[in-house]
C-alpha cells in the first residue's frame, strides 16, 4: 500500500439488498453506479453537509470516484465511493452516504451496502475473486466483521472475506438485477475468443453462476458478443 494516506472507515451498513429503501414510505428503489463528475463535486462541499474532501479525492488520479443514484434521477447523490486498483485487490479509500442519509433520521438505507458491493463487482471484474480491502475505525471493527464478513490482517486493516457464511449469497443477490448482465471482460479475452473461433474452435461457457442467474449471465456474454 506504499506510505499514502489511509482514512478510517466509519459507514454503517444498515442493510444488503440490490435497491435502497425509503425510511418514511417504505418504497425500494433501484440503483446505478457511475463515475463522479466535475459538475457533481460542485454541491459536494462540508458545507452542504459533507464530511470529506472529495474534490481531493477526485484529483488523485490514482483513484476512481463513483457516485450512487436512484436510475432515472441521477442528479441527486445518494452516496459516494473512492476505491484504487491494487495489484491484487480493490481498496476502498473512502465512502460516505449522502448527508441526508446518515444518522436516525435518514432518508434511505442500503447506501454503503450497494457502494461496498459495486467495490467487490469492481474486483470480479479485475480479477481479485471480489477481494476488497479498508482500513477501519477501531469501534467500528465488529460492526464490520458482522455485516460485512471482514476480517482483520493488519493493524486496521480489514479485508471482506467472500467466503464468509452467507456473503457470497448476499452479494450474489445485490447484482442480481443489473450485475451480472453488465460485466466487462476481461483485457484481450474478447479478442482471443474471436481469434480462437477464426481457427475452427469450438467455444463453451462454464460459470460457477447458480441456475437462478443463467439468464443473466447469458444476457451478459450476448451483449458482449463473445
Amino acid at each position: 500500500m506504499g506510505n499514502k494516506i489511509q482514512l478510517e472507515q466509519d459507514f454503517i451498513i444498515d442493510k444488503l439488498t440490490d435497491s435502497i429503501l425509503n425510511t418514511i414510505s417504505g418504497d425500494s428503489f433501484q440503483t446505478e453506479v457511475s463515475r463522479l463528475t466535475t459538475t457533481d463535486l460542485k454541491n459536494i462541499t462540508k458545507k452542504n453537509g459533507w464530511n470529506f474532501d472529495w474534490k481531493l479525492e477526485f484529483k488523485d488520479l490514482k483513484k476512481e470516484v463513483y457516485k450512487l443514484t436512484i436510475v432515472n434521477n441521477a442528479s441527486i447523490l445518494q452516496g459516494l465511493l473512492s476505491i484504487t486498483i491494487e495489484e491484487d485487490h480493490i481498496y476502498m479509500n473512502l465512502l460516505e452516504s449522502s448527508p441526508f442519509n446518515i444518522g436516525k433520521d435518514k432518508l434511505y438505507e442500503g447506501v454503503a451496502g450497494n457502494l461496498v458491493a459495486y467495490a467487490c463487482k469492481v474486483s470480479f471484474q479485475k480479477g481479485f475473486d471480489g477481494f476488497v480491502a479498508f482500513t477501519a475505525k477501531t469501534n467500528l471493527i465488529k460492526h464490520y466483521e458482522e455485516n460485512l464478513g471482514a476480517y482483520h490482517f493488519k493493524n486496521q486493516y480489514h479485508g471482506i472475506d467472500m467466503e464468509a457464511p452467507g456473503h457470497r449469497e448476499r452479494f450474489r443477490a445485490r447484482f442480481a438485477r443489473e450485475g451480472w448482465n453488465s460485466m466487462d471482460a476481461l483485457p484481450g479475452v474478447q479478442e482471443a475468443c474471436e481469434l480462437l473461433v477464426e481457427h475452427g474452435f469450438e467455444l463453451h461457457v462454464v460459470t460457477s453462476m447458480p441456475l437462478e442467474y443463467e439468464a443473466l449471465r447469458f444476457e451478459n456474454l450476448k451483449n458482449l458478443v463473445i
